[in-house]
């Protein structure tokens, strides 16, 4: 039965051809086990086919160049963090991992190896049906305050973001 609490809990993580892949080997692994570990078997896959996890994403993160070529100069597992924190940040509302610089520009806040990572960013609203938040540029944060300068650049890089899609329409 080990072997089927594994199944089971991978089983969230896929797609839904592989889940059809799944579903097949589990009758397969169904057919080869005794009744007493049927009924069990039953009873755990209907409690989780009846409990599908909901991920609520308040918004979607979009990469601008800056932002990306700063974020592939890093090592991989501080980039791993990152997007893991993005991520997180996407279905929570954490003030450690999203929060207000000044009225445009937010940073998303990493904290990896005693480095403090920000990557600076801004709302896109204008679409209906999404909400964007586009990240625009980053770096390493040496001293309390932000610099001015990054901030600076992330507002040039979101006046030519906006410019840009006013001229595309």
């Amino acid at each position: 039965m080990e072997k089927l609490r594994w199944w089971i809990v991978f089983y969230g993580i896929f797609g839904y051809e592989t889940k059809k892949i799944l579903m097949r080997k589990w009758i397969l692994f169904y057919k080869k086990i005794t009744k007493s570990e049927k009924f069990c078997f039953l009873e755990t896959f209907c409690i989780f086919a009846a409990t599908k996890p909901i991920y609520m994403q308040f918004f979607e993160t979009i990469f601008l160049e800056e932002a990306d070529v700063f974020v592939a100069s890093l090592d991989m597992k501080m980039q791993q963090k990152i997007f893991y924190n993005v991520r997180v940040a996407e279905q929570t509302n954490d003030p450690e991992l999203f929060k207000k610089l000044n009225d445009d520009i937010w940073e998303f806040r990493t904290l990896f190896n005693k480095l403090t990572i920000r990557i600076l960013a801004f709302w896109d609203k204008t679409d209906k049906t999404r909400t964007l938040v586009l990240a625009t540029n980053g770096f390493i944060k040496k001293t309390q305050k932000t610099p001015v300068n990054e901030i600076e650049r992330a507002k040039r890089i979101m006046e030519r973001y906006f410019m840009e899609k006013r001229t595309k329409k």
